[in-house]
């Protein structure tokens, strides 16, 4: 796992799910993913949410627990003020 500045980001597709991952460079993946050279996804995407850590095992960590999430938990996550809390967000 390297190390420096990662994210954990959420964006939603144009058919309303959302996907959750990891990067050290968000923009780039959103780009990667409208300009159709990622065929595995529903573009175009939109960045709805992003959180930074110090390191890509922290990052992960966190998405890992959101992809665990039911998806009207994620809602409700990256609809409150973008800044949510897990805890928050599992217990509403």
């Amino acid at each position: 796992m390297g190390f420096g500045h990662h994210y954990l980001y959420i964006l939603r597709c144009a058919d309303g799910t959302l996907i959750v991952g990891t990067s050290a460079d968000v923009q780039r993946v959103v780009q990667r993913i409208n300009s159709g050279k990622d065929r595995n996804l529903k573009g175009p995407v939109f960045l709805v949410h992003t959180e930074e850590y110090m390191n890509e095992h922290d990052a992960e960590k966190r998405a890992t627990l959101i992809r665990a999430m039911e998806s009207d938990q994620q809602e409700r996550l990256v609809s409150t003020l973008g800044i949510a809390s897990l805890e928050f967000a599992m217990t509403r």
